[in-house]
C-alpha cells in the first residue's frame, strides 16, 4: 500500500499520468496499474 501526505496527493492530482517523473508519481501510477490489472482479471 502507499501512504500519501496531503501535499503528495495534491501533487499527483496536479499532474496527469506520465507527465511527472518523481518517485511519488511513479509509485502511485504503478499501484494504479496493478489495481486496474486486478479489476480486469477479477470476475464480477
Amino acid at each position: 500500500s502507499l501512504i500519501l501526505s496531503l501535499d503528495d496527493f495534491n501533487h499527483i492530482c496536479d499532474n496527469k499520468p506520465g507527465t511527472c517523473d518523481c518517485e511519488i508519481c511513479k509509485e502511485y501510477w504503478k499501484q494504479v496499474d496493478k489495481w486496474l490489472e486486478y479489476v480486469e482479471e477479477t470476475p464480477t
